[in-house]
């Protein structure tokens, strides 16, 4: 009697063992609707075009070989697809409970630290594009590098506070007037003088 049970569940056994299973990612094709993978799971079962489920707004192009978690749906090889893939040798380490991170391979990160603190560090440039960009601070914001460009027009509605010179290539200007019409002003005029008589005016 047993033996004819354990010949109707060997089939059952099989795929409850099939279910659920780990390997690595061979090849990845990330330009199809859903990424997908060539995974190699048991020694020598390679299996093609193994759809990667990722979450809505997040996708990634694993370097290397990276591991696999894999559900066969219905126990059947053929329908398997993959939950998540993972590469140890990149993961960041050391993040406090409670904290978030992004990172490469390459060494950029977008770190969601404890205490409100977000930590962006890419390691040669930082590129945002957008009709508008709002940067709203309760303090200050620091920016520590050796030279800023900004190639449209800049308005400051607070004082301007400089440690070194100030230069422009064209008027400079307050509510006033401009500097060219100080000047104008300036060279037109004499002045007298205690010991001498008035100052000649610029020509």
């Amino acid at each position: 009697m047993m033996r004819l049970i354990n010949i109707a569940l060997k089939p059952l056994r099989r795929k409850v063992r099939q279910l659920v299973s780990r390997g690595v990612v061979t090849l990845i094709d990330p330009n199809q609707l859903m990424q997908t993978l060539q995974v190699e799971l048991l020694k020598g079962e390679v299996l093609d075009d193994v759809e990667h489920f990722e979450p809505y707004g997040f996708t990634s192009h694993a370097p290397g070989e990276p591991e696999v978690l894999t559900v066969s749906l219905n126990g059947q090889r053929s329908h398997t697809i993959a939950l998540v893939v993972a590469n140890r040798l990149f993961r960041l380490q050391g993040l406090a409970n409670g904290e978030i991170a992004i990172n490469t391979d390459e060494g950029d990160v977008i770190h969601f630290k404890r205490g409100n603190h977000i930590l962006i560090d890419a390691m040669t440039k930082i590129t945002a594009k957008a009709p508008n960009v709002d940067i709203i601070a309760n303090t200050k914001v620091t920016m520590t590098t050796p030279h800023c460009d900004i190639s449209g027009k800049l308005t400051v509605g607070e004082t301007i506070a400089a440690v070194g010179n100030v230069s422009s290539a064209a008027q400079m200007s307050d509510a006033t007037g401009s500097m060219q019409s100080m000047r104008d002003i300036y060279d037109s005029h004499g002045h007298p003088d205690l010991n001498t008589p008035p100052t000649e005016k610029m020509n």
